[in-house]
């Protein structure tokens, strides 16, 4: 009787302390169906845990009961013994009272020791942790020298130090340079004549058109999109699909400023939708 009391109080604390840690924090506040001293039917409550620490309360005043009712009965038991047998189940039945209110007490002071956390069932408002958004990663050879095309337009900057050169040397066809200098937003050259297979020991992109590309002409530029802000994007593609001298535009962030094939319109072509993280742009052969 004694194993199967103290068994029975062990699983009754486990039990507690196991649905206490499941219940989740997120749930809605509902309203008690069947009451405890208390917590009456119909009480709102906003979590699990209040519930369970109200049942744990009063399963514990229970069993604190129920041990002061067996050591009187083991008392009386003891005081009417007729036979040495029967005084030894009463002490038997008082100690095993004594016992068990003594390990509810121990693991109370258990868990108390090791974190006093342990002894409050109740959810803690959880504060949100904020991760700070890592860096972009800097781009190679990323320079911070602009370039001035001519007195009163926008300086040009440069991804890297070769296509800083590029703009400086005339590779680059002059149209783009004045047509990039002449926008209201300054911008960032991404790519000139490199990585388009233009040469035998230049790499090609996947998805370029490798020896072909009007990149290697000197026509055509890449320009980052991620340093400016949704209308600033949108405000330079426009301008860009409006000039004349406009030859392939792709973005697909605003497709119907896509331009192909002279500046023939071309939202729906795949090279509008395949250019989502930069602009691509070209002027025709015969501007300068």
């Amino acid at each position: 009787m004694n194993r199967l009391f103290i068994k029975t109080l062990v699983l009754l604390v486990g039990c507690f302390y196991f649905l206490n840690i499941l219940a989740g924090p997120a749930l809605a506040e509902y309203k008690t169906e069947i009451g405890l001293p208390g917590l009456p039917p119909g009480t709102a409550i906003s979590d699990p845990a209040q519930y369970v620490r109200t049942f744990l309360i009063f399963g514990i005043s229970i069993v604190g009961f129920l041990a002061v009712g067996t050591i009187a009965l083991g008392g009386i038991q003891y005081m009417l013994a007729g036979s040495v047998g029967s005084v030894e189940k009463a002490k038997a039945l008082i100690f095993g009272a004594l016992w068990g209110v003594g390990l509810l007490l121990c693991s109370y002071l258990l868990l108390y020791t090791i974190d006093p956390a342990l002894t409050d069932l109740s959810l803690k408002e959880l504060s949100a942790i904020n991760i700070p958004e890592p860096p972009s990663p800097p781009d190679s050879g990323l320079t911070e020298r602009k370039i001035e095309v001519a007195a009163g337009t926008n300086e040009i900057k440069c991804k890297t130090t070769k296509i800083c050169q590029d703009v400086e040397n005339g590779q680059l066809n002059g149209a783009v340079t004045k047509i990039l200098s002449s926008l209201a937003t300054p911008i960032t050259i991404t790519e000139t004549t490199g990585s388009h297979g233009c040469s035998s020991s230049d790499s090609c992109v996947s998805g370029a058109a490798c020896g072909t590309s009007t990149h290697c002409s000197g026509r055509a530029v890449d320009l980052r999109v991620r340093d400016l802000t949704s209308d600033q994007v949108q405000a330079t593609v426009k301008a860009l699909s409006a000039n004349p001298c406009t030859d392939q535009l792709f973005y697909s962030g605003f497709p119907q400023y896509c331009r192909a094939g002279g500046g023939q319109n071309a939202s729906g072509s795949k090279n509008c939708s395949n250019h989502s993280d930069h602009i691509h742009y070209s002027v025709k052969a015969g501007c300068s």
